[in-house]
């Protein structure tokens, strides 16, 4: 059997579509059945469908059927058919009927329903849809469908059919479990918790809402008062892990008196709503804890703690807040609670007698239930005070200039240790009103107000650190001011708004000083040019001075100083500061009565200098003095004697020791002494040379020497070439080395005729000189002993019997016979008699006569000539020696030379 779908729109086309092969039924003898399952059946499947059958010789019969198929689908806004709702809660029904129906009526437990909303909709198309909206209301439990009708042209019979039944329960309106009361302490964490219905689930959105004493709390658990302070620190936990419950916790951490009060927590789904019953936390706690307080030195403190609890607290105080200090003060208490409230307030107070630096700190008051505490926050007690530490005990100034001393107190009000400033209700900082008067000690030791002249005071002036500075101005300075006492006092004013009682404080004394230079000394009372000296300055002030050491200008002289160091400054005691400056003297000072030098303390551009001077006197180093022999040096030593008492050095010269062929003795002059002395007063030696020392040579020996002049009385030679007879150098020499009474120098030479010396016949000569026709003889001697005097050796040669040595009318005959014949006439030299002459050189004789060298070795070894002119000693000498010149111009062979000085030897016949 073959089934195929005719769709209406295929019918008038006559085209049929092959649906599927049938179950083909069992013949019973006259008639044969055939079936088509439909699976799914939709709408879509709406339509005629023709069975054929094939019979036997491919012949068929069919049959046309018609088939309408509908459903009435229902469905909830709870996405469930069996949905649990709370009363004011609203549910949505819908019943569709795909491709339609002709009417969809609703029931409530087999009751027709009509208590609903009807809901309107959008062009559903073929489909017929029914949505209804209703409130849950306390009898809002039951079954609920709906049931739609159909029929048509083809089915004509009316056929209904029912959607599935929603079962809705109805939830009751209330936590399943509310919040507990709870009594804690302080400072503990404490949770409340709600456990309420869940019928929505997932499905629809929640919100869970706790609130604290009527007002509802923050989405993050916090809560704060109206001064946007935080109250309550608190965390909210959601746990929906249980079927169709949530659970919803408050934990807060760290409880505080302000967090008692009324809890509740609510759950919502829109305007869906659960509220939990309220849930009372009682605090035991600290309401009220000590205030920050500033207080002023010596003045009396009340700190005040205020407790709230089920029960009265015990009270005490503490000065920090670490728990492990004892209790401070005695803690009188009251009982403040109010009438018909069952919270019970308790009020402690401890007064803090004249507080001073020492009371200053943290304080916490203690409130304790049964052995269990709580502990209040620290408030700080800062004391405004004289602060001391930033204060002077002494005022410094330069005579004629001002001292100044200050006055240094609290004047900001403070919070806390760290210095942080105490704020107003409006957050500014709150300075203390202050008023500053200053006063002096008199003679009697009474204080009196320090006014008019000589004391100006400043303008009180605050600092950014919230110290107030009043300043005094003493002066000007004068030895009246030195040591004068001065005091200020604060007087504060109450400020009951920020917790300052107010109060007066006064300084202690302090001391007016004048700065100055007190001492100025140099390290020696006798300075020595080159001598390294130390100044020493001594200052007094408050702090070190800059110092300088000068003598012209702001420096030292460098003409007359070479700088070494300094100044080195160091602190020797309380305000008093030594510097030294180290300087060396190249110059003396004396010539000038010395050099002022200063010592100048500055002690800043507001303050002044102070100055003292020091004369330093250098005196001369006469070790620096050279003194010198006068004359050539044989080689002395020169001693130096110091005599530091009388500042002197007392150079002394030594000769030479003496040798065994040379000595030594000392030469004095008016410039030059054997011992000169150097005064340090003018640097120089007096006299001003030392005496050099001559050599004293040893004599062995000595020679005379006579010189004798003939002019033009003359044209022979005499001991020299052209000589003859007895004037020959052979013969001559003979003449002066042998030992007669008449000729030679035996009889006329001192120490020959004492037999002290002996004659020298090998240095003992003559010669002629004959651009002069001068006759020189030289005799020498050789003494018996050496000696060291100069006199003692001229005495050795001294003349003696005349003392002219005579060369002719010898006693014995010193020429061949036969030759003095042949020139009798050139050989007559009778009257060439020696005049009697000395050889001192004092002495001197005519011209014409004979010249007489005693020659002497001095010092310098040069020889020294003492020239022995014969000089006309009288008239006759005059008129004889004229007369004899005419003589000699009428016999010109014949010269006679005229002794003058012994003419009684003379014979009128030689004349």
């Amino acid at each position: 059997v073959l089934f195929s779908d005719v769709f209406s729109s295929d019918i008038s086309s006559g085209i049929n579509a092959e649906y599927g092969d049938g179950t083909l039924g069992s013949h019973d003898g006259t008639s044969q059945d055939g079936e088509y399952t439909f699976s799914d059946l939709t709408s879509e499947d709406d339509g005629s469908y023709t069975c054929t059958f094939t019979l036997s010789g491919e012949q068929t019969v069919s049959a046309v059927t018609r088939l309408t198929a509908r459903s009435a689908a229902i469905t909830t806004s709870a996405d469930s058919l069996s949905p649990e709702l709370i009363v004011r809660a609203s549910i949505t029904l819908t019943c569709t009927v795909a491709d339609g129906a002709k009417s969809i009526t609703w029931y409530k437990d087999d009751a027709e329903f009509t208590d609903y909303t009807e809901v309107d909709r959008e062009d559903d198309g073929d489909d017929l849809v029914s949505e209804i909206y209703f409130t849950i209301a306390d009898d809002s439990a039951g079954t609920y469908k709906c049931t739609a009708a159909q029929y048509d042209d083809y089915c004509p019979t009316s056929q209904s059919f029912d959607s599935d039944d929603v079962t809705l329960t109805i939830i009751a309106a209330e936590a399943i479990t509310n919040p507990a009361d709870a009594t804690v302490l302080e400072g503990v964490d404490h949770t409340f918790s709600c456990v309420f219905p869940d019928p929505f689930g997932d499905s629809v959105s929640r919100e869970i809402v706790w609130s604290f004493n009527g007002e509802t709390m923050l989405s993050n658990g916090e809560y704060y008062n109206d001064d946007e302070e935080l109250v309550i620190d608190g965390t909210f936990s959601t746990d929906d892990s249980a079927a169709s419950t949530l659970t919803t916790s408050l934990t807060i951490s760290g409880v505080t008196s302000e967090a008692a009060g009324t809890y509740m927590c609510t759950i919502k789904w829109g305007t869906i709503f659960i509220r939990s019953d309220e849930a009372t936390l009682t605090v035991r706690g600290i309401t009220t804890g000590p205030s920050v307080t500033n207080a002023v030195d010596g003045q009396d403190v009340v700190l005040t703690c205020i407790t709230s609890g089920d029960t009265a607290a015990e009270i005490t105080f503490h000065q920090t807040d670490d728990g492990s200090d004892s209790a401070v003060g005695s803690v009188s208490t009251s009982d403040d609670s109010a009438d018909g409230n069952s919270v019970v307030i308790t009020t402690g107070e401890v007064t803090l007698s004249a507080v001073d630096s020492s009371s200053a700190g943290s304080y916490y008051c203690k409130a304790t239930w049964s052995g269990d505490s709580v502990m209040s926050d620290g408030a700080y007690l800062t004391i405004l005070k004289m602060e001391t530490d930033s204060m002077d005990t002494m005022g410094w100034g330069v005579k004629g200039n001002l001292a100044s001393v200050k006055c240094v107190f609290g004047a900001l009000l403070l919070k806390n240790a760290e210095g942080d400033a105490y704020e107003d209700a409006s957050g500014e900082e709150v300075y203390a009103e202050t008023s500053v008067n200053w006063q002096y000690q008199d003679d009697n030791g009474d204080w009196q107000d320090a006014s008019g002249d000589g004391y100006d005071v400043q303008t009180t002036q605050i600092s950014t650190s919230g110290l107030g500075t009043s300043p005094l101005k003493v002066g000007p300075l004068s030895d009246d001011y030195n040591g004068l006492n001065v005091r200020c006092q604060i007087t504060y004013s109450a400020d009951t708004d920020n917790n300052f009682g107010g109060g007066v404080i006064t300084s202690d004394s302090m001391t007016v000083m004048m700065a100055s230079v007190t001492s100025f000394t140099v390290n020696s009372d006798t300075i020595i040019t080159g001598d390294t000296i130390t100044l020493t300055c001594v200052a007094t002030g408050d702090s070190e001075p800059d110092f300088t050491f000068y003598t012209m200008g702001d420096e030292f002289d460098s003409s007359k100083y070479t700088y070494v160091s300094g100044p080195t400054v160091t602190e020797t005691d309380d305000n008093t500061f030594q510097a030294l400056y180290v300087t060396t003297t190249t110059q003396a000072t004396i010539p000038t009565s010395g050099q002022p030098a200063y010592c100048q303390a500055d002690y800043g551009a507001a303050s002044g200098t102070d100055e003292m001077s020091q004369t330093i006197i250098s005196y001369y180093n006469c070790e620096d003095t050279e003194i010198t022999v006068l004359g050539e040096d044989p080689g002395v030593t020169i001693s130096y004697t110091d005599d530091d008492e009388a500042g002197t050095r007392t150079a002394t010269v030594s000769c030479p020791a003496n040798t065994t062929d040379t000595r030594y003795s000392i030469t004095d002059s008016d410039s030059a002494a054997e011992s000169a002395t150097c005064d340090r007063t003018t640097g120089s030696y007096s006299p001003s040379f030392l005496a050099t020392c001559s050599e004293v040579t040893k004599f062995t020996g000595h020679y005379i020497q006579q010189k004798w002049s003939f002019g033009a009385y003359t044209d022979r030679v005499l001991c020299g070439d052209g000589a003859y007879g007895e004037y020959t150098v052979d013969v001559m020499k003979t003449k002066l080395t042998t030992e007669e009474d008449t000729c030679g120098p035996y009889t006329k030479i001192y120490c020959l005729t004492q037999g002290t010396c002996t004659l020298n016949e090998d240095d003992t000569e003559c010669s002629w000189i004959s651009s002069t026709s001068q006759l020189v003889v030289t005799v020498w001697v050789d003494f018996n002993e050496v000696l060291w005097d100069r006199n003692d050796r001229n005495d050795m040669v001294a003349k003696t019997n005349g003392g002219n040595v005579f060369l002719w009318n010898c006693d014995n005959t010193y020429s061949d016979e036969e030759r003095r014949r042949k020139r009798a006439l050139q050989d007559d030299f009778s009257s060439l008699l020696n005049p009697v002459s000395s050889w001192n050189e004092t002495e001197t004789y005519d011209e014409i006569d004979v010249e007489m060298t005693v020659v002497e070795d001095d010092r310098s070894n040069i020889l020294s000539t003492i020239t022995i002119l014969m000089t006309a000693g009288a008239v006759l000498s005059m008129t004889v020696l004229v007369a004899a010149v005419l003589l000699i111009r009428k016999k010109r062979r014949s010269v006679t030379l005229l002794d003058v000085s012994d003419s009684e030897s003379e014979t009128s016949e030689q004349c």
